[in-house]
């Protein structure tokens, strides 16, 4: 070894045992990965999020067994799920050890929208009723102030529970509320809208279009707010149950290909996706193929939508303008004012809650098909 690289070794040890003491980081050399089948996104260093998940994967409490289920997870999501790596940044097991995953540099495959800017941690085993060892809670700690440490995290980071920004049970109740306690840990939790979480369609457990979907000519400078007229719903799995029941109403009844809305609020914090931000909706004749529709799930004729549902909301477009789906200067209009005459069951209430935004307009510009 040259003497720069011995140099460059024994100042990297120091850190660690500064840092963490007996911290043990194998890399994929050590655990035997394979190499990643494609070129990762690189983090904007330093990440400003940490997440905390679990692999929902038997547990393990010493080196030989960890390694193998930490090639198992690789194994399953390069090859099923078409991951270029296994998903997580780092993986500790029972037995207090540190396997590599992507590594500090490398957005992590973890939570869809938030992987940029997040390192993320993963638990292996199931943490629903019991905690990781202490000594696997440990590591998990002095992991993290290592990545403070070496400038990979910054010192005021916000630490996350895998549920809390992706559609999960991760990182198991008994885990999430250990994390609770933890330096850093931010208080926007599952459910308070205060944290964009976009269920996805197999999330709500969606059944595919009947054909291919009109991509829209992006970005649109229009959003259009309704209601489902349905029952409101404020949990999960009752908001579930509702888009579910709403996409077989419009392909069964009302014989269009898929779930008519881009996007679904739900009362319980959560955004549902419909066609997503990409596809043509079939929420309003004549502004479809330059809108993006949210669909409100109740009915607000009298009643406003709760402080959960308007907060994700402004999240979601926020990310729509971020991501160039939405121009800047959009604008969102209430689909009962654009045509009063189509049969829309009246807002007045959701329509009443849009008012104080400065993207809210009464009068739209007349557009046709």
């Amino acid at each position: 070894m040259k003497p720069e690289n011995i140099s460059l070794f024994c100042c990297i040890f120091l850190i660690i045992n500064m840092v963490s003491g007996d911290i043990s980081i194998l890399t994929k050399h050590d655990w035997k990965g394979l190499d990643a089948t494609g070129e990762l996104t690189e983090l904007d260093l330093p990440a400003t999020r940490v997440i905390i998940a679990h692999t929902a994967s038997n547990n393990c409490d010493d080196n030989k067994r960890c390694a193998q289920i930490v090639r198992d997870i690789q194994n399953f999501q390069m090859k099923s799920l078409n991951f270029f790596e296994i998903g997580y940044n780092f993986l500790i097991g029972n037995d207090g050890n540190v396997y590599e995953g992507r590594g500090w540099n490398y957005q992590s495959a973890v939570a869809r929208g938030y992987n940029a800017g997040s390192i993320s941690i993963g638990f292996i085993g199931m943490f629903e009723k019991v905690l990781p060892s202490a000594a696997a809670l440990d590591t998990a700690k002095s992991l993290i102030e290592l990545g403070v440490q070496l400038g990979k995290l910054s010192e005021d980071y916000k630490l996350f529970g895998h549920r809390q920004l992706a559609a999960t049970e991760s990182p198991g109740q008994a885990l999430y509320d250990e994390i609770k306690h933890w330096k850093h840990w931010n208080k926007d939790n599952l459910g308070s809208g205060k944290v964009l979480r976009i269920v996805p369609r197999d999330g709500w457990f969606a059944q595919l279009p009947l054909k291919p979907l009109l991509s829209l000519d992006l970005p649109v400078s229009k959003v259009i707010v309704s209601s489902t007229n349905t029952e409101n719903c404020t949990t999960q799995s009752t908001c579930t149950y509702r888009v579910r029941i709403l996409q077989t109403y419009n392909i069964e009844a009302t014989h269009y290909d898929d779930i008519i809305y881009n996007f679904l609020i739900g009362g319980d914090g959560n955004v549902y996706e419909g066609r997503g931000w990409d596809n043509v909706g079939a929420h309003l004749k004549g502004w479809n193929d330059r809108s993006i529709s949210l669909a409100f799930i109740g009915t607000f004729k009298n009643v406003e939508p709760n402080e959960k549902q308007m907060s994700v909301s402004k999240l979601l477009l926020e990310e729509g303008v971020r991501l160039g789906k939405l121009t800047e200067d959009y604008k969102i209009y209430g689909a009962q004012k654009i045509v009063p005459n189509a049969g829309i069951t009246a807002a007045d209430a959701l329509y009443e809650s849009f008012k104080s935004w400065p993207q809210w307009s009464e009068s739209p510009s007349t557009t046709t098909d």
